[in-house]
């Protein structure tokens, strides 16, 4: 896994996929300011005033022109083990 901090606030959404690109087997999670993600065993929700970014390629292929990440917001559930959004 690989972690980014204060990711919309410093515009830093893209840091995070050169370091998937280079390891496509990691998760990466980019955390914006005064938000943060609350783990438990293998599942984490997002809590706080913003969103967090997902880096997945297992989830989300590289794709020409696409963004290569996806959103979360407050209260979204992920699976970590599974890697996909829980509802």
């Amino acid at each position: 896994m690989a972690v980014d901090q204060h990711l919309l606030a410093r515009k830093r959404e893209n840091d995070l996929v050169a370091v998937i690109d280079r390891h496509p087997k990691l998760l990466g999670i980019g955390i914006d300011e005064n938000t943060a993600i609350a783990v438990t065993v293998d599942r984490f929700e997002v809590i706080g005033a913003s969103k967090v970014a997902i880096y997945d390629r297992k989830y989300k292929p590289a794709t020409a022109g696409a963004p290569r990440y996806y959103f979360l917001e407050r209260g979204a559930r992920s699976d970590l083990a599974k890697r996909r959004v829980v509802h």
